[in-house]
Formats: structure tokens, C-alpha cells, sequence
């Protein structure tokens, strides 16, 4: 790993390392492909005209991984839960079983080649990795002229992010739960092969809203697959979140472990530990290792926490 640990401080020599390693990764810095975020503008009605014939020509991008017959037909469409650059989500229930899920839309319009590559390898990933109880687990997926539908579990207990700004600081314990189970589901998909590259507090949901809620990874959208010793350059992710090897153009899967990290660091303190005015002061802290655990509320946190 090429993070700077918890709790040690950086060297003379290694800040000055540092420093050039900002320098000659300025355009990395600067050009990090940010994942997409779904679009409020998106409609949520089936459009008359979803693109002519270059959108027909896109019909089959995802006919070998989806159920027979329209979404409709087997759901009913319920409240929008969010909405971004690619489409919406909305809860929905089976109109046989009665059971509420969780419908992801995807305008196909929307979508350019690579990303059409993306979300297949999202379903790709997520079928894989079906059946672990800290991985949101996919149910089908539905293509019509306009769009994909991706139907997932529907978790009540909300993100992380949202936990943290109502609950404020978690406890150690509950911390140490959510933080298990985040490894958990981790370990699993590293042993499987793929990363997750886009790990943040949106990125994780609960069970429930109890104080003992499962945790459970989505978003698989820059997700990959990797080998053993396999080093990646492409430089993805949320820049709060970001691990300094891949801002240096060289990591892993241990990287999701530094946005684990990250992540840890808010539920105990309540704050970001890697801040600025603009995304480059904050790699420039990432790389730098500058972040804070001697004021409030860390003096009152374990050692064993820290």
C-alpha cells in the first residue's frame, strides 16, 4: 500500500517527494473522470421518440442479460427515491408478489459507447456478486426503445451519507459494525475479482434505520475486474474519496481500502478528513497525508478507534 498510515507523520524528504508527485500528476489531478450522477430532467414516461434510428439500431445493447416483456408488465412504477445525469430510480412493486423494489432508469439516449460498456459490466458485476448480504443484490433488468431498467433490493435504512448529517457522529460501536460489514462485502468482491473504484458514504445503504443496520455496497457504475498483481492507471472516483495511488496513475484493489478509510474517518469525527477550496487542494492533502486527529472530537476517541 502506498498510503500514508493513520497517525504518523510525514517526513521532510517525503513531503518534498510528495510535492514533485503533485507537480508531474497535475493534469491527473486535474482530469479525474468524476463517476455520473442520475438527471432530474430525465423523464420518467416513456418519450415518443427516443433517438430515430440510431436508437432503434441501440435496442439489443442489452438483450442478452435482460427478462422477457416490458417493466411494466411486471411492476408498478411508484415515488422517484433520486435522479441524476443518466436517468432516476423509483421505488416500485411486483404486480404478482406484491414485493417493493428499487427500478434504476437509464435514458439509452443518454449514453455514449463507453458508457453502454460501463453499465453492462455494472449488471455483469452485480450478478456475479449476487447473494452477499453486503452487496445490494440485483433481481432482473428490463430493455425497452428508451431505456434500461435495472430492478434491485430496496433498503429502507437509507446511505450513509444521509445517516451521518441527521445522526451526526456514529459510536464507536455502530462505527465498527458498519465498517465490518463494509470489509465484508469488499473482501468478497476483491476475492472475486473486481473493484469497486467509486466507495463514499452515497455509495453505501442500510438495512433499516435501527443502530445495528447491515451495510450494503452499490453503485458498481466504474467498477472493474482485475487480476492478481494487476496495476490499473485510470484515474476514476470522488475526489473526497480518492486514494493517492490512484491519483499517482498506479493501484489496486487496496485502494478501496483508503476510501473505506475515509469513510471510517467521518462516522467517528462527524468531518472529511481531506479538505479545500477547489478538488486539487484536495489531492494535494491526499497526497500529502495532511489530516487531523488531535482536535475535538478525537481526544476523545479510542486509540484502538484511531
Amino acid at each position: 500500500m502506498d498510503h500514508q498510515p493513520y497517525g504518523e507523520e510525514t517526513t521532510s524528504n517525503e513531503r518534498k517527494s510528495l510535492k514533485k508527485t503533485i507537480l508531474d500528476a497535475q493534469v491527473t489531478v486535474e482530469t479525474i473522470r468524476k463517476p455520473k450522477e442520475f438527471d432530474a430532467s430525465a423523464s420518467r414516461t416513456r418519450p415518443q421518440n427516443c433517438g430515430g434510428k440510431k436508437m432503434r439500431q441501440r435496442m439489443s445493447c442489452f438483450s442478452d442479460m435482460v427478462t422477457a416483456g416490458g417493466v411494466d408488465r411486471y411492476y408498478k412504477l411508484g415515488e422517484t427515491l433520486g435522479s441524476g445525469q443518466y436517468g432516476f430510480v423509483v421505488r416500485a412493486t411486483h404486480k404478482t408478489t406484491g414485493r417493493e423494489v428499487c427500478c434504476k432508469t437509464i435514458a439509452k439516449r443518454a449514453l455514449d459507447d463507453d458508457d453502454i460498456d460501463s453499465v453492462r459490466r455494472e449488471i455483469q458485476i452485480m450478478k456475479f456478486l449476487d447473494g452477499h448480504p453486503n452487496i445490494i443484490k440485483l433481481d432482473e433488468v428490463f430493455e425497452d426503445a428508451c431505456n434500461i431498467h435495472i430492478i434491485m433490493e430496496l433498503l429502507s435504512g437509507g446511505d450513509l451519507m444521509k445517516r451521518a448529517s441527521t445522526s451526526g457522529r456514529f459510536s464507536e460501536k455502530v462505527a465498527a459494525k458498519i465498517f465490518q460489514g463494509m470489509l465484508v462485502g469488499l473482501t468478497h468482491a476483491h476475492e472475486y475479482g473486481v473493484i469497486h473504484r467509486d466507495l463514499k458514504l452515497e455509495n453505501v445503504l442500510l438495512t433499516d434505520e435501527s443502530d445495528n443496520p447491515t451495510p450494503v455496497l452499490v453503485d458498481f457504475g466504474v467498477s472493474t475486474w482485475f487480476k492478481p498483481g494487476q496495476i490499473m492507471r485510470e484515474t476514476v472516483g470522488s475526489p473526497l474519496y480518492v486514494a493517492p495511488e490512484v491519483l499517482k496513475q498506479n493501484y489496486s484493489c487496496e485502494a478501496d481500502l483508503w476510501s473505506a478509510g475515509v469513510m471510517l474517518y467521518v462516522m467517528l469525527s462527524g468531518y472529511l478528513p481531506f479538505q479545500g477550496e477547489s478538488d486539487n487542494d484536495v489531492y494535494r492533502a491526499i497526497l500529502l497525508g495532511e489530516y487531523d486527529l488531535t482536535t475535538d472530537p478525537w481526544p476523545t476517541i479510542s486509540a484502538s478507534a484511531k
